[in-house]
């Protein structure tokens, strides 16, 4: 079969902000996992094309994220309160109503997903079943920051987060009141205000056209992301957020604390039993020194990236070398093990292939094992290996990929726990590379065997030496703030500091509301 066979022809978004859209969440999810406008081939019988299901899809792994955009032009000339109820129906409302459809439809017919209106190519990578499917739903709604500086006189234009906020609470009259934290409040009916949009069906996260940069610029990779939605759902709708000034003063928040799995996550502060979020804590976190260096630390980790790219840039236009094993259903998966890795690991995966390739000057073939940090049943082979001028290019491409693999039945041997084995070869002065993969659950006596044999023959890896190192995500940490801002009244206020030092709240930090 010719190459271009398995070629997949996405598309890069029909409006403006669409457009946007993909660019934004390729860069953080890749290419080989995000998709603009997925259509499904409902009315294709009748003649006529088939219904568009959402404007973005990512799939990776058993997540599944929804997105829908909208531009709706905030109405300047009316009350704001009216103007926003409109502007809420129609970005936020109608959004949320049409992920809903998609994740209904998604869910009952996987198989009827396509990437063009006419519904000639299918969707290219296997949907999970409906229920190990985790699902996060994202509107995008633009058109209303400019009219949400001017209302409160200043700021990003973000959406306020308010979780008293359930369903059509947001287009309640003034007079009328709402459920919150087991009491009965006045609505406080003001514009700019995002809840929960339907709990009873999902929840939803509401971007707009601030948060949306910020949250997919800084949270880069899919793991990253993913386990930002996963956490803030869940700090949300466990009723432990009052409010937050904004999502990026949100994220801000989340960079900033550390749960017991040593992973970022929401925090209350001991003692008390809930948090609200001031405006500014995102301004202060991008002029901290740990921002600062952390941006810096992780330039090198866009190289992980950028690796990344090449292996699907061949998938998805179909032109592999080795033309054995070709399409997106089945390289995928082999890829994706890359596109797993958080940033910060990326950093030190990138750094031990770069430092490899550049201190590889004499050798002919010079290979290094490194174990994943994230998953520790996983382990990367890296492999440099010279081209020379007295043999064809094809059959340089062969051997290489035959010395891989044979690295990868070595590596076998000196770490028998190993579950997954990835290869990765780079040509000295070569502008390729290979991917190869070992299923390591499936090893026999006669793969221990041969393996031995090989290591026997050649020497690979019978000379090792164990490196371990740390990684923080901020490199310098010792001038991070403890807690971030949170406001705490009442009552809370003679509860102990959170700095730890045994004053009480109001006696200590709490002597000033933005002391934190």
């Amino acid at each position: 079969m010719e190459k271009g066979s398995f070629a997949v022809k996405k598309s890069t978004g029909i409006t403006l902000t669409e457009q946007s859209l993909a660019r934004l969440s390729e860069r953080t999810f890749l290419s080989l996992w995000s998709y603009p406008n997925i259509w499904r081939d409902q009315g294709i019988g009748k003649g006529g094309d088939g219904k568009e299901v959402c404007d973005l899809i990512v799939v990776f792994e058993n997540h599944i994220i929804i997105f829908s955009d909208k531009h709706i032009k905030f109405n300047p000339h009316i009350d704001p309160k009216l103007a926003w109820q409109r502007w809420y129906k129609a970005a936020v409302k109608e959004s949320a109503n049409q992920i809903y459809g998609a994740e209904r439809w998604i869910q009952n017919y996987p198989n009827r997903l396509f990437l063009d209106k006419g519904c000639i190519q299918p969707f290219p990578i296997p949907l999970p079943s409906p229920d190990q499917m985790k699902v996060h739903r994202i509107v995008v709604a633009h058109g209303a920051s400019e009219a949400c500086r001017e209302y409160y006189g200043g700021g990003s234009g973000s959406l306020i987060i308010n979780p008293s906020l359930v369903g059509d609470d947001h287009l309640l009259n003034e007079n009328e009141t709402i459920e919150a934290y087991g009491t009965e409040i006045k609505n406080p009916n003001q514009p700019f205000q995002i809840g929960q949009v339907d709990p009873q069906r999902g929840y939803v996260h509401v971007l707009d056209d601030t948060t949306l940069e910020v949250l997919f610029k800084t949270l880069d990779t899919v793991r990253d992301l993913v386990e930002y939605l996963e956490r803030k759902e869940r700090f949300i709708t466990s009723e432990k957020l009052v409010s937050a000034a904004s999502e990026e003063d949100l994220l801000a928040y989340y960079l900033q604390n550390v749960g017991k799995d040593n992973r970022n996550d929401f925090i209350v502060p001991q003692g008390f039993d809930f948090v609200s979020i001031d405006e500014g804590l995102w301004s202060d976190f991008q002029k901290s020194s740990q921002r600062l260096n952390q941006l810096k630390a992780d330039e090198i980790s866009y190289a992980w990236d950028s690796l990344i790219e090449r292996f699907n840039k061949h998938i998805l236009e179909d032109t592999p070398y080795d033309s054995s094993d070709r399409g997106v259903h089945y390289n995928e998966k082999l890829v994706r093990f890359l596109a797993q890795e958080p940033r910060t690991l990326r950093r030190v995966l990138a750094e031990s292939l770069i430092n490899l390739y550049e201190n590889n000057s004499g050798d002919l073939l010079n290979a290094r094992v490194v174990r994943s940090s994230r998953n520790m049943d996983l382990y990367y082979v890296f492999m440099i290996m010279k081209y020379t001028d007295n043999v064809s290019y094809e059959h340089y491409r062969q051997k290489r990929r035959y010395y891989l693999s044979e690295y990868m039945n070595v590596t076998k041997i000196e770490f028998p726990k190993a579950k997954d084995i990835v290869g990765i070869a780079i040509g000295k002065d070569d502008n390729s590379e290979d991917l190869l993969y070992l299923d390591a659950c499936n090893w026999s006596e006669e793969d221990q065997r041969q393996a031995e044999t090989t290591q026997e023959a050649t020497g690979f890896l019978k000379k090792t030496n164990t490196f371990s190192r740390s990684i923080k995500t901020f490199p310098d940490t010792s001038s991070l703030e403890k807690f971030p801002k949170i406001r705490l009244k009442g009552r809370e206020r003679n509860k102990p500091c959170p700095c730890g030092n045994g004053r009480k709240y109001k006696h200590c930090h709490g002597k000033n509301k933005s002391a934190f």
